[in-house]
């Protein structure tokens, strides 16, 4: 199975953009900021990985 940078990088800016959005709106949602910042971190390391393993073998999708 071939990981998809594309679709690890989107997981990431998804998780990015809505901690943002759990810090604007009221009341202040912490929790739900943690769980999508986890999401984002995640995801950015998968999609770190996923490029990393294509470029080292040259995987086309």
């Amino acid at each position: 199975m071939v990981m998809s940078p594309t679709q690890s990088a989107t997981l990431a800016a998804t998780g990015l953009i809505w901690t943002r959005y759990c810090l604007v709106i009221r009341p202040i949602n912490y929790a739900l900021s943690i769980c999508n910042f986890s999401l984002g971190l995640a995801n950015a390391v998968q999609c770190y990985r996923a490029y990393s393993y294509q470029q080292r073998y040259k995987v086309s999708e």
